[in-house]
């Protein structure tokens, strides 16, 4: 195909094959991943994604834990799963050095 081919003498696959050329050549690699965002839409869906009861993924939910990946407009609830692995990931990192976190500080565990 010329470059100086005018568009409307395209046929409708050359278009097509000329639009996929470009785009494959202009967006990076990292945007045309086929990994979509995984969400869990409740939380049944959660509590399969992350390996544990439904109980379990309600009082992980409550805990607020898991606030920056949840998103809830009355009863719909949206839970991007892999920011909330992240948060499950730094609580336990928390966990492990040994400090209590309360909402309006850091407390040391170990002062008893």
């Amino acid at each position: 195909m010329n470059t100086d081919t005018l568009i409307f003498n395209l046929t409708v696959s050359e278009l097509k094959s000329l639009i996929r050329e470009t785009i494959k050549e202009n967006i990076p690699l990292e945007m045309i991943k086929n990994d979509p965002v995984r969400c869990a839409y409740s939380i049944k869906e959660f509590a399969n994604e992350i390996g544990c009861s439904v109980s379990t993924a309600a009082k992980i939910k409550r805990s607020g834990v898991i606030d920056a990946a949840v998103m809830q407009f009355d009863r719909t609830i949206i839970i991007d799963v892999e920011i909330a692995k992240e948060c499950l990931k730094n609580k336990n990192k928390r966990k492990k050095i040994g400090f209590l976190y309360d909402k309006r500080n850091i407390v040391r565990d170990d002062l008893s």
